[in-house]
């Protein structure tokens, strides 16, 4: 039972009322480059992060939020970014491209190009004077035999070249001692194997320039206590050095791991405590110098940071970023926490989700998870991935988690998470090379896992019955089908049914080890995904890429196509269907997300009697492809879609028992719509929907009312019942025949269960009923009156045994 607002049957155009809304993720927050200063206007500290792949964003709450700075389109792909320390109105970008160097004195609100005098047009990096913010020096990548050096005395206003350390060698960071002629570089060879690379220092503001460290170099850094102690990266970025004497000695820190590292901070009130951002292992510290190194990774999924950035006032507060998220300590590293919201939404290709806990979203190359309906979301895993196919969580175990998908050209494997996503391994990779992987899991025996392969080989099954730790291989048919979809049946654990290329589906009811085809009428249909009705599950839907949605009410035996109100681009052409999940409080309501195939639009629509008819609830959703779509039995008021602009909800604006597809249901004259029963709290509601009857009961005064119990097909039902307690309901409709019409009857028996439709009633040749008028009075007899458009005709009958 369900509880409503009011006793009303809802007309079709409440079903457009309600709008996807956007959960604003999962985003995808990346920083090449960061950094923070006050702002002396709003008195809050401002950070800036730089994503070379997207746009520039500016958090003024420690990172909570960031907004995209979209200035036209100045603030895209920016590489480096520096802003005044006590100024944070005052900020650089340096990108890619003819005007490199970016200037904005009202905190990203309008850019001015501040590029007269470079002629390198492949910044990568700033330093800023500490004494004097108007000298700003830029480091420059190889552009053809340019400099890769230049600098600023005025702000912005004229820009002159240094000399450079080496020909053509890129400039990754500059470190520049407060008060002095003192500059540290870091330099990397300008092509492979040249070992020319190193950390290079000058006392003469550039105009020379001194090795100090060999083989490339990433990172320079001074400490803002202490300017004696200056730490380093050298030797193939996978090195890190310590000098005590402003750069003039430097002593090796072999303690250090011995990967790239790629930004280096110091603690602003402690030269001896220093942090590294390194490739694999994150984030590394060291309390004494250097000496001595441990992970400081707790929270960090991420296995790369690029870039580390400390509140200047207050060092516990820290942030990291990298080509996955941005995270943020509160306890000088000691525990990060994702923040990324407001960055870039991340597209998603799958979605599975077990309430109240948790969401999972497949993205083209990353997990995400929420564990509060989506309003917060954690990055759990990146690759760099050719496609995404599917994901699943077990039902019981939501820890539990299995992603396919293919990481090189038909090189898929299958991924696996027993701790919500914090760490992830292969658990196993079919043969033969498929092109793509579905899964599925056994809602009543979820250590039971499916996958089907599309051009699988000679087996395109494989199956685990230990939770992922093994799998085996299982013929379907000979020849061997290339198979797209498979589903569990949600009642009985051991059938299943897999579905492919040519109309072509099987089922099995032995966990797959024989199979009987259940295709006919599909008519040569691409199967793209299936769906079972959670109560009755000789009801199958079965959404194709050519040919629309079909329909089955006995196992797959027969099927029907489905697809009034679905529409067509151009008008022979059926949409793509891509997902299509049932309704488990309601299973007569079912949401479809399709792409046109001439347009590549992507589009929602929903049925509101068991695909019937079909009504598109697009809003919101222009341009955007449903690719997955989930309802979850605990919450099954929201439908969530992951489309390539993220995550959406949907919370219809309907009663699920009383809605219906058609206007004349509810239209004047169409006979008995409620009924109560005398002397009970009990109601009964008839009406049509999409050309199908359906009754709805109630035990509580139309407080809650059961699932919609379908009886039959046909329009205008009258209801009725006798005023005795205890006594069934009973029902006739007319259906519109295409020679002849006929008045049906039936009674209710119990649960769901109504007898089978009775024709009480056929007309003559060309002749149309109207709506029938029903009522059951003394000793069962029912008293049945109709009109065949110009006479009126009465008839009564045994409920018990109606005849002819």
């Amino acid at each position: 039972m369900r509880s409503v607002l009011a006793l009303i049957i809802t007309l079709p155009l409440v079903l457009l009322g309600a709008q996807w809304q956007a959960l604003n993720g999962p985003p995808a927050g990346r920083a090449d480059d960061m950094c923070m200063g006050w702002d002396p206007l709003h008195y809050y500290w401002v950070i800036y992060a730089a994503d070379q792949t997207h746009k520039l964003y500016k958090s003024t709450d420690e990172g909570e939020l960031w907004d995209s700075l979209t200035y036209l389109d100045v603030t895209k792909n920016p590489i480096c970014v520096i802003c005044e320390p006590q100024n944070a109105q005052v900020v650089y970008i340096g990108k890619n491209g003819d005007v490199p160097v970016w200037k904005s004195v009202n905190g990203g609100e309008t850019w001015e190009p501040k590029s007269y005098g470079i002629t390198n047009t492949q910044p990568l990096c700033f330093a800023m004077d500490p004494n004097n913010p108007s000298v700003v020096l830029v480091g420059c990548g190889s552009d053809g035999a340019q400099p890769t050096i230049f600098k600023t005395t005025n702000g912005g206003q004229t820009l002159s070249s240094l000399s450079s350390p080496i020909p053509d060698g890129p400039v990754h960071d500059i470190a520049v001692f407060s008060g002095s002629q003192r500059l540290l570089v870091s330099v990397s060879d300008p092509y492979p194997g040249a070992y020319q690379g190193g950390l290079f220092l000058s006392t003469d503001g550039g105009q020379s320039w001194t090795r100090k460290l060999t083989w490339d170099s990433r990172s320079v850094e001074i400490s803002p206590r202490d300017q004696n102690y200056v730490y380093a990266t050298a030797h193939d970025y996978d090195q890190i050095f310590r000098s005590s004497d402003a750069g003039n000695t430097w002593t090796f820190l072999g303690n250090a791991p011995i990967v790239w590292i790629f930004d280096i901070a110091i603690d602003p009130s402690d030269p001896g405590v220093v942090f590294i951002g390194m490739d694999q292992e994150a984030i590394s510290w060291s309390t004494n110098y250097g000496n001595n190194w441990l992970p400081r990774n707790q929270g960090i999924i991420a296995d790369s940071i690029f870039t580390i950035c400390i509140n200047p006032q207050d060092k516990s507060k820290m942030w990291a970023g990298g080509p996955l998220a941005i995270y943020k300590s509160l306890r000088q590293g000691d525990w990060w926490n994702e923040c990324t919201k407001g960055m870039r939404i991340e597209p998603g290709r799958a979605l599975t989700a077990k309430f109240p806990n948790v969401i999972y979203s497949l993205t083209g190359g990353s997990v995400h998870r929420s564990f509060n309906f989506g309003k917060d979301w954690t990055t759990l895993y990146k690759a760099i991935w050719f496609a995404a196919y599917d994901i699943a969580v077990n039902p019981q175990f939501p820890a539990n988690v299995f992603i396919a998908v293919e990481e090189g050209a038909q090189v898929n494997h299958i991924y696996k998470t027993e701790n919500y996503g914090k760490d992830w391994w292969v658990c196993y990779s079919p043969p033969f090379n498929p092109t793509r992987i579905k899964l599925s899991i056994d809602p009543v025996k979820p250590d039971t896992i499916y996958a089907v392969f599309r051009y699988g080989g000679p087996e395109p099954l494989a199956r685990s019955t230990n939770n992922g730790y093994s799998w085996e291989l299982l013929s379907v048919a000979s020849p061997e089908p290339s198979l797209y979809a498979v589903i569990n049946d949600p009642i009985y654990s051991e059938t299943l049914y897999v579905a492919g290329e040519n109309g072509k589906v099987y089922c099995s009811t032995n966990a797959g080890i024989s199979w009987v085809e259940r295709s006919n009428g599909l008519s040569n249909s691409t199967v793209e995904v299936l769906g079972i009705d959670p109560i009755n599950t000789a009801i199958i839907y079965a959404g194709t890429l050519n040919n629309g949605v079909y329909k089955t009410t006995n196992y797959g035996v027969q099927w029907l196509p489905k697809n009034i109100g679905l529409g067509s681009d151009p008008p022979e052409v059926l949409p793509e269907i891509w997902s299509l999940v049932i309704d488990p409080e309601e299973p007569t309501i079912l949401y479809i997300g399709v792409r046109y195939p001439t347009t590549f639009e992507g589009r929602a629509y929903l049925s509101v009697d068991g695909a019937a008819k079909w009504f598109e609830i697009s809003n919101n959703l222009e341009q955007m492809s449903p690719y997955d779509l989930i309802i979850d039995p605990m919450y099954a008021d929201t439908t969530f879609a992951n489309t390539d602009k993220g995550v959406y909800i949907y919370k219809p604006e309907f009663n699920k028992s009383l809605v219906s597809s058609s206007s004349e249901a509810t239209f004047a004259n169409n006979g008995r719509k409620l009924l109560h029963i005398y002397a009970t709290n009990e109601l009964w509601a008839c009406y049509e929907s999409g050309g199908v009857i359906y009754a709805v009961h109630s035990t509580d005064d139309g407080a809650t009312w059961s699932r919609k119990m379908e009886i039959g097909e046909g329009y205008t039902p009258a209801l009725a019942i006798r005023d005795v307690p205890d006594y069934p309901p009973y029902i006739v409709w007319w259906a519109d025949g295409e020679i002849r019409d006929t008045i049906y009857f039936a009674g209710y028996i119990s649960g769901n269960k109504w007898s089978d439709p009775f024709p009480l009633v056929v007309s003559r040749p060309d002749i149309d009923f109207g709506p029938p008028s029903f009522v059951i009075g003394d000793y069962n007899i029912g008293h049945l009156a109709y009109s065949d458009g110009s006479n009126s005709y009465y008839t009564s009958f045994s409920v018990y045994n109606p005849g002819n």
